[in-house]
């Protein structure tokens, strides 16, 4: 866009005798310029935003608090390189149709609207386009529910929006084309005029809504995966706990004994203890990340929603394990066999199968017995004691005897078992924070491009809002006619990007939830949508009020 700003200096230097190989090396080396300098200012921000990151990760578990932040030469290499041929690489397309240039160009009174429309943009739009929707189908006909469910679900609206973006002068034109005469109705001049201008230029308006539909479509479609893979999984482990009471300690965790004192309280007809880790089952097709939990095998099968049991949840003891029969056939094991283990410490085991049980999608882990895992943990002691309530229990009655009990022990308390879902899986808060920080890291970003394009874009119109007052137009009525500018290409935007969002969402909960929609708050929407509309007014608001505190003849003359 800065070289289009450009059309009448390259017309005259080509007029001059200037070869389009001179121009191209001119803005090679210019961008090249540019590009150290910037890169150079970068260091000692990027430096502290890595190790603002790090103790984000540090603070959510992600990273261990014993690592330290280091940031060596060889990535701050790497990152500046990648910058610099970035700029190179996007001067290289640009600076070739600047470089081509007629001199003839430099006589014009004003601009050409460029051609925006060819047979490769076409081709490459329909590509990105197909691309987004193959992945879309692919998320539904093909993926199941499981971790790699995001590995298609998340590119297709990246793909998807990309697509629109190179087709957006045509759609932004075809919607002004519908709009027309309900805007100029409702806004009177202001309308007339914005809806003149877009129409003249359509190019103009999607180089303005082309970053916004992105940013609308990666933010809404990352977030609301994030919500619904929050929302299953916390009502997936909800459904998989069958106790009526949970007693929690503030105090790190309980003895192993305790659940064993708590078996044996009236009203209760059985007690386990919880505890909750991460390891690795390491079988012939490979290692792969799970879940563990440690449970008391006198307790787990009244505690713990577990369906269609083989095998005996009793001789949960020792050196043994139960695990689901979908993964005990992915693992190559059945009862009675071993399963190759690596504990969360490190340490290695093969702890004997004695169960298989239907297992959960959602919930995948492995059962061991809690004074085996509670060994290779932190703290070495039981996080949870879950607590199934005999069938003609009185409710009431049983939490009074529960308080009664937990107030001898520090920092214990009673709890409904629906509390557990909250922090059931220490793993998946990591991925919640670390997602979400990711999704800032990428609006952020985002945020910028649409800022410098909205920014570039309305300083590229100062002549023209000049002109506009120096022909009769009023201040109100040029901010009148942005605003409706801005008007329309929020709609465009918002259309578009809520569109290219839901080839993500869609998928995703379909596969997860069984919905069309997704879960979670509207408000997730609203707020990107309106942070967008934010974006859209002040970038194009904000430079013009500044443009016309100079008075428009100063305006016309230095342009």
């Amino acid at each position: 866009m800065t070289l289009q700003q450009r059309t009448r200096e390259m017309a005259l230097l080509r007029s001059i005798g200037t070869t389009p190989s001179q121009l191209r090396r001119m803005i090679l080396m210019e961008t090249s310029v540019l590009s150290v300098i910037a890169t150079t200012l970068a260091v000692a921000p990027g430096y502290l935003l890595g190790k603002l990151i790090c103790s984000i990760l540090t603070d959510s578990g992600v990273l261990s608090p014993v690592i330290v932040f280091h940031q060596g030469w060889v990535p701050m290499l790497v990152g500046a390189a990648t910058a610099v041929l970035a700029a190179a690489g996007a001067t290289r397309f640009a600076g070739r149709k600047a470089a081509r240039t007629e001199p003839v160009a430099a006589l014009a009174d004003s601009e050409t609207n460029p051609r925006w429309f060819t047979r490769n943009r076409l081709l490459l739009a329909l590509f990105f386009l197909t691309v987004g929707i193959s992945l879309s189908a692919t998320t539904v006909l093909v993926m199941e529910n499981g971790p790699t469910l995001a590995s298609t679900a998340g590119p297709a609206s990246v793909f998807f929006s990309i697509g629109i973006a190179l087709l957006a002068p045509g759609i932004c034109a075809a919607v002004v084309a519908v709009l027309r005469l309900p805007v100029r109705l409702l806004t009177g001049l202001p309308g007339r005029l914005a809806v003149r201008n877009t129409a003249t230029n359509p190019v103009r308006m999607a180089s303005a809504a082309a970053p916004v539909i992105m940013l609308i479509a990666i933010a809404t479609g990352t977030l609301y995966m994030q919500s619904t893979e929050d929302s299953v999984s916390a009502r997936s482990y909800e459904e998989g706990i069958s106790a009526d009471y949970v007693l929690d300690s503030d105090a790190g965790g309980f003895r192993p004994e305790v659940a064993g004192q708590v078996a044996g309280l009236p009203g209760v007809a059985a007690a386990s203890g919880l505890i909750t880790s991460r390891g690795f089952v390491e079988a012939e097709s490979g290692s792969t990340d799970i879940a563990l939990r440690g449970v008391d095998a006198g307790g787990v099968g009244r505690t713990l929603a577990l369906r269609d049991v083989t095998g005996s949840l009793d001789a949960l003891s020792g050196d043994t394990v139960a695990l689901s029969t979908e993964r005990a056939e992915k693992f190559g094991v059945a009862v009675g066999d071993q399963l190759p283990v690596r504990l969360g410490d490190g340490t290695q085991a093969k702890p004997k199968v004695v169960a298989l049980f239907a297992g959960d999608p959602d919930e995948e882990f492995l059962l061991l017995p809690a004074g085996t895992l509670a060994a290779h943990t932190t703290e070495g002691l039981t996080e949870h004691v879950l607590v199934r309530a005999d069938k003609d229990a009185d409710l009431g009655a049983l939490k009074t005897e529960l308080a009664s009990f937990v107030g001898q022990l520090p920092g214990a308390k009673v709890a409904d078992s629906s509390t557990l879902s909250g922090s059931s899986d220490s793993i998946q808060q990591i991925l919640v924070t670390a997602n979400y920080t990711v999704v800032a890291m990428i609006v952020g970003y985002a945020a910028i491009t649409v800022i410098n394009t909205l920014v570039v874009v309305t300083r590229k119109r100062r002549r023209e809002i000049g002109l506009s007052r120096l022909t009769g137009a009023t201040r109100a009525q040029v901010f009148g006619m942005l605003s409706v500018e801005g008007a329309l290409i929020s709609v465009v935007a918002v259309v578009l990007g809520t569109a290219a969002a839901a080839t993500t969402i869609v998928p995703y909960a379909m596969v997860k939830n069984d919905s069309y929609l997704p879960s979670g708050s509207v408000g997730i929407y609203l707020a990107v949508v309106g942070g967008s509309l934010l974006l859209i007014f002040g970038g194009t608001l904000y430079p013009s009020w500044r443009g016309m505190r100079t008075p428009p003849v100063e305006t016309v003359a230095a342009e």
